[in-house]
């Protein structure tokens, strides 16, 4: 079965968003409506690309609903001249919509499967604001720092000081914070020497990895019973 109405799909999946999430930032739902989250995903979940949903992706990782995707790109009050660093590139949707919001992308993900997925989805797309690297995000990326924007992808017990002072003064800082049961996601806004602290949401995510998994077993594999649950045919 060939897949159908995507446009249609997509521009549900931004409505919904937008009226179900408040996701309500002019810049944000056009990055949305423009990018197709189907291009991001496996094979396997194409079908599920436009429901508001987590998504796997190898080695136990996952793709955040769009709907949260939205509400975190919101959170960083982004503005066109910005410099971000993406703390976790996962799936390279996120980055992808980074792209058309901002200055510069400075996006780093740990695991050299998921960065190597990612690097091929990107590439179609001609991205030449977006720049990648494989290693420890919690690290950040000292190169090109300092930084307008830092977003983490998974959460954090806390943050890392590294990563406050890559922060320009007047900087975003946004990541999900706390424990398995208990986290929100939190904006932090650096003013002078001091940082503001921000709790916005409820999240449910993993936390986030400081090493490269790509050799253990965790690949998915999906046979006809496993999808024939998921819908998937």
């Amino acid at each position: 079965m060939e897949l159908d109405n995507l446009k249609d799909r997509r521009l549900e999946m931004v409505q919904k968003c937008e009226k179900e999430n408040e996701v309500l930032n002019p810049p944000v739902l056009r990055a949305m409506r423009e990018v197709p989250r189907h291009s991001f995903v496996d094979d396997y979940f194409r079908y599920m690309a436009y429901m508001d949903k987590s998504l796997p992706l190898p080695h136990g990782q996952m793709m955040e609903p769009p709907s949260l995707v939205g509400s975190i790109l919101q959170a960083a009050k982004l503005s066109p001249s910005d410099r971000v660093l993406e703390i976790g590139t996962g799936s390279g949707y996120q980055t992808a919509l980074l792209s058309g919001l901002v200055k510069e992308i400075y996006s780093v993900e740990i695991v050299g499967d998921i960065l190597n997925a990612a690097k091929g989805r990107l590439k179609r797309y001609d991205l030449e604001n977006v720049f990648l690297s494989n290693h420890n995000g919690a690290k950040g990326w000292t190169n090109h720092a300092p930084y307008d924007v830092i977003l983490v992808s998974s959460r954090l017990d806390e943050i890392p000081k590294s990563l406050f002072h890559q922060l320009k003064k007047g900087g975003r800082l946004v990541a999900p914070l706390g424990t398995k049961i208990d986290q929100h996601l939190v904006r932090f806004t650096k003013k002078g020497d001091q940082i503001l602290k921000e709790i916005l949401m409820p999240v449910n995510l993993f936390p986030l990895l400081t090493e490269d998994v790509s050799e253990r077993k965790g690949l998915y594999r999906f046979p006809a019973k496993e999808k024939a649950k998921l819908g998937i045919y």
